[in-house]
């Protein structure tokens, strides 16, 4: 979590700047057990913005979700994770909230893909990115910018879940009748 206070056990807390180069390294999991995954802040975030929903009512506990770091309009604010297993597909979740004025709209990409966060009063919505493949080097980059007409974003919390594709589904792109392209398996 991006968080100026400590939240409970099982969360690996940043409280700290959020400038670049700033590592946390070998995160906890949901169980507390070390995982090797390391998270590092590849282009700075602005530090601790408004404070969040502070709740116990939501998704994640009071101290979660009202912490946050921000990212101005017209800036990247970006992390990267890494030590990942490349055998591996990746799930990556994000929370933002924010008690303010206006819409506080998000954009979070990785590896063209692309998914969009309001934190105005969030308590209750979390965005992922599924189906992330790590780079050769075990890394994935996650970009955070704010939507064109949002003065900011927040981020307060981010997941990352790996598992393994057992899918042996291999699409094959043809044309149809009408020379739309369809989905085709050659059993």
């Amino acid at each position: 979590t991006f968080t100026t206070e400590e939240a409970p056990a099982p969360w690996n807390n940043t409280t700290g700047p959020s400038t670049v180069g700033i590592q946390f390294n070998n995160l906890k999991d949901q169980n507390g057990v070390l995982s090797g995954t390391n998270l590092t802040i590849t282009k700075e975030f602005n530090g601790p913005g408004f404070t969040g929903v502070n709740s116990n009512s939501g998704i994640f506990p009071g101290k979660v979700m009202s912490s946050n770091y921000w990212t101005d309009a017209g800036q990247v604010s970006q992390v990267k994770f890494s030590n990942l297993n490349v055998s591996k597909k990746y799930r990556i979740g994000i929370f933002g909230s924010a008690i303010s004025y206006g819409y506080f709209i998000a954009k979070y990409s990785c590896n063209e893909n692309n998914v969009y966060l309001n934190s105005l009063n969030n308590d209750s919505k979390i965005v992922y990115l599924s189906d992330l493949v790590p780079n050769d080097q075990g890394e994935l980059y996650l970009d955070c910018s704010t939507l064109t007409g949002s003065p900011y974003s927040f981020t307060s919390v981010l997941t990352i879940e790996s598992y393994e594709d057992n899918s042996s589904y291999v699409p094959v792109l043809g044309r149809g009748e009408e020379n739309e392209y369809v989905d085709y398996s050659d059993p």
